[in-house]
């Protein structure tokens, strides 16, 4: 599995237009499906950098950031969605569901959709129909998830933010190469 790279402001348009212009169905798989790419991209930017090994194992079958609906919860356990977001996200991943796994021709009206998508939304959400409620939300939702990932802000290793304290903690734990340590953090700094 590559990494992603980032969308352009003109490619998130576009892609909206597109889902605008889909059918019920494929706006609901179209959509959900582009609300997962950015946020792996979003989540890949907040991760330290991974080796193809490490990424594919966390990305890949089976990892952490395998499905939908793992991405949703480490975006939200990375504080980068608050309570609202992170339900319409997962109600999202559920309309998606529903329309994905029936054989039967299915519209925002169906009642087992219409109720999910009548639910989307916590805040008022004024829109003349379903399927623009489901549109509208849906681009709000992936305008919210782009402008988090704008920033290229990552977790990053101890050792690199707070070097210091990191070289006080090791020389502590390992008390008998402490000398060595204080020699090898002298020459990096000095380079």
């Amino acid at each position: 599995m590559a990494r992603l790279k980032s969308h352009t402001a003109e490619q998130i348009t576009s892609a909206v237009k597109e889902i605008q212009e889909q059918t019920d169905r494929g706006s609901a798989i179209v959509g959900a499906a582009m609300m997962e790419e950015m946020l792996t991209i979003v989540l890949q930017k907040r991760m330290t950098d991974m080796n193809r090994t490490h990424y594919d194992a966390f990305f890949g079958q089976n990892g952490p950031g395998s499905t939908l609906s793992n991405k949703i919860e480490l975006f939200y356990a990375f504080g980068l969605c608050n309570e609202p977001l992170y339900k319409a996200m997962h109600d999202i991943r559920s309309i998606r569901n529903r329309f994905a796994h029936r054989i039967e021709p299915l519209t925002f009206g169906d009642p087992s959709i219409a109720e999910l998508v009548d639910n989307l939304s916590s805040v008022p959400f004024d829109a003349p129909n379903r399927r623009q409620k489901f549109t509208g939300l849906l681009t709000l939702i992936l305008s919210l998830i782009f402008a988090t990932g704008t920033d290229d802000i990552r977790v990053k290793f101890i050792g690199e933010t707070h070097s210091v304290l990191y070289i006080d903690l090791l020389k502590q734990l390992l008390p008998e190469h402490a000398d060595v340590m204080d020699k090898v953090f002298a020459k990096y700094n000095a380079d």
